[in-house]
C-alpha cells in the first residue's frame, strides 16, 4: 500500500531492519489547539466540499473511508518540481534531509487500512492536550517512523505519518500546525461555501480558474503510471473517476482506475468557475498503454456522465 513515492537508498551497513520495540520512545507533542474540536456535525458537509475545492486537498476514499488527502508541492528534485502531484498513495518525499510524510482528515470512525507495522504505531490522541506523548519508533535505520491520529469528536480525525531521520519530529509539527491554522480561517467561512462554493484567500493559487474545462494525462516517469489532472465544474455535488481505455475501445483494469482517481471535486453554479483536480494512476504492468482517458462523473443524484476525454501519447 505505502508504495507511492522513492524509497530511501541506504548502505548494506544501515539496511537491516531493528527489531520491533528497539529503541522505540514517546516524545511530548502540544495537541492543544482546539480547531478540530470546533469542528460540528453540521460543519462536516461544508468542510468536505471546500476541500474537494481545494487544490492543497484531495477527497477521496480509501478503501470505502472518507478523507481528504493533503496535496503538496513536489520536492525540487523531483521531475515534477513545484507541481502539486498526488502521489499514488499520498506519502511526500522531501531530501536535505531525505522524509517521507503523509497527512489526512478522515472523516467518521472508521479506521484506514495500513501496514501492521505501521498499525503497530499508532498514537491515538485528544485535542485539548499540551503533553500528548507520540510514539517514535525505529524503522530501517537511520529513519524512525511515527503516527499519530488525533481527534476531538467521531466527525473528524488528522492523521499524520512520518518517516525520518528526526527524532524531534519536526515534521510532524509543521503539518499538524498548518492543518490547525487552515482550519481556523476556513470555519467561519463555510457558510459562504455553501452558497457560493469558493472561499477566496484560502486556497492555493492552483485551486480555482475560470474558463473551459481541461483533462490532461502526464507521465508519472514509471512505466504505465500517469499524473490525470485538469480543472472541472460538473455544477452539483458528487465525485469524478477515471476510465483508461485501450485502442479498441476496451476498458483497462476498470475497478483498480476507478479507485486510484476517485475525486470528490469542487462545485458551483458558476459554470466558467473550474475546480482543480489530480490523482495518480498506475496500471499493471502486463497492461497495454492507454490510449485514451476518459473522466466520468457521479453525481450524488441521477445518472453518470463523461465531462472530458484525451489522448495519452
Amino acid at each position: 500500500m505505502l508504495n507511492g513515492c522513492p524509497q530511501r537508498v541506504r548502505s548494506a551497513a544501515t539496511s537491516a531492519l531493528t527489531t520491533p520495540q528497539e529503541g522505540a520512545f514517546t516524545l511530548p507533542l502540544d495537541v492543544s489547539d482546539p480547531a478540530l474540536e470546533r469542528i460540528t456535525a453540521e460543519q462536516v458537509e461544508p468542510l468536505r466540499r471546500y476541500l474537494a475545492a481545494s487544490a492543497g486537498w484531495r477527497l477521496t476514499q480509501i478503501d470505502g473511508v472518507p478523507v481528504a488527502v493533503r496535496r503538496e508541492l513536489a520536492d525540487e528534485t523531483t521531475p515534477d518540481a513545484g507541481k502539486r502531484r498526488m502521489s499514488a498513495d499520498g506519502f511526500y518525499f522531501k531530501h536535505q534531509p531525505w522524509r517521507r510524510y503523509r497527512t489526512l482528515l478522515r472523516f467518521g470512525s472508521a479506521p484506514i487500512p495500513v501496514e501492521p507495522e505501521w498499525r503497530a504505531l499508532l498514537t491515538p490522541a485528544k485535542v485539548g492536550r499540551a503533553d500528548a506523548l507520540l510514539r517514535v519508533q525505529p524503522a530501517n535505520l537511520p529513519d524512525h517512523r511515527s503516527y499519530l491520529a488525533l481527534s476531538a469528536n467521531p466527525a473528524v480525525t488528522l492523521e499524520i505519518m512520518e518517516e525520518s531521520m528526526d527524532t524531534a519530529r519536526e515534521t510532524t509539527r509543521r503539518l499538524l500546525r498548518e492543518t490547525n491554522e487552515e482550519l481556523k480561517k476556513v470555519l467561519p467561512g463555510l457558510p459562504a461555501i455553501q452558497q457560493r462554493g469558493v472561499l477566496p484567500g484560502v486556497y492555493p493559487a492552483e485551486s480555482v480558474r475560470y474558463g473551459p474545462p481541461v483533462l490532461k494525462a502526464d507521465s508519472a516517469h514509471q512505466p504505465r503510471a500517469y499524473h490525470l489532472y485538469g480543472y472541472v465544474n460538473p455544477g452539483e455535488a458528487g465525485y469524478a473517476y477515471a476510465r483508461a481505455l485501450d485502442a479498441s475501445g476496451a476498458g483497462l483494469a476498470p475497478e483498480s482506475v476507478r479507485a486510484q482517481t476517485l475525486e470528490y471535486v469542487g462545485w458551483s453554479k458558476l459554470r466558467q468557475q473550474q475546480f482543480f483536480f489530480n490523482s495518480q494512476l498506475r496500471l499493471p504492468e502486463s497492461s497495454p498503454a492507454p490510449a485514451k482517458i476518459e473522466l466520468w462523473f457521479h453525481p450524488d443524484t441521477g445518472a453518470e456522465r463523461k465531462l472530458l476525454e484525451t489522448r495519452v501519447d
